[in-house]
């Protein structure tokens, strides 16, 4: 509805409803930029991402993927006590 609701993107961008894993199967597709945003850190497993990675490297008009709005597994454990800690606040606990 974001993108009809848009005129001037009607011939520019276009949605498609499915699992990361059906994008090879989408017929007509020809995108130059593919945008995985913050979706990806639900994915059921890295194995996963890597085959939707794959999918859309072997898209032949695909120029660009962008990663974006993705936390860094590094840092994740520090990130959840630290939402932990501002949820809780003095109820928080190490434990």
């Amino acid at each position: 509805k974001a993108v009809e609701s848009v005129p001037s993107l009607a011939e520019k961008a276009k949605v498609h409803v499915g699992t990361a894993t059906d994008v090879g199967q989408i017929g007509n597709l020809h995108p130059d930029l593919v945008v995985l945003n913050s979706v990806i850190q639900y994915f059921p497993s890295s194995e996963y991402l890597a085959e939707v990675a794959d999918t859309l490297v072997h898209l032949p008009d695909v120029k660009r993927i962008f990663f974006g709005d993705v936390r860094s597994q590094a840092t994740n454990e520090h990130f959840l006590a630290a939402r932990a800690v501002r949820t809780l606040g003095e109820n928080a606990t190490k434990n």
